[in-house]
């Protein structure tokens, strides 16, 4: 039996179900409060866009493992089914493409 959208990843039953799927606004807010409590990404400028439980990063942190752990935190949100990671780093002349964690 092919699994249900809210079942992919497998390894990741918490995020969403069909019972009661978390809106966009309410999945933003549980990613920005994740990013807030971090110590490493309380301060950096990264702002949270969610477009259909597709979580979208953008804007600029100071190193390279800031920007894996903002991913990391928002993949491992309730209710996000992908994360676009745009940051950028601080100092290095091209941001990185989506394809990089």
């Amino acid at each position: 039996m092919p699994k249900r959208p809210d079942e992919w990843p497998p390894g990741r039953p918490d995020h969403g179900s069909a019972a009661a799927p978390l809106s966009d606004r309410g999945v933003q807010r549980l990613v920005v409060g994740r990013l807030t409590e971090h110590a490493h990404t309380a301060l950096a400028d990264i702002r949270v866009e969610v477009q259909n439980r597709v979580v979208i990063l953008e804007g600029t942190v100071r190193s390279a493992p800031v920007r894996l752990l903002a991913h990391q935190l928002a993949w491992n949100t309730t209710g996000v089914f992908d994360v676009s990671n745009r940051l950028a780093v601080a100092g290095e002349e091209t941001p990185r493409n989506d394809l990089a964690p």
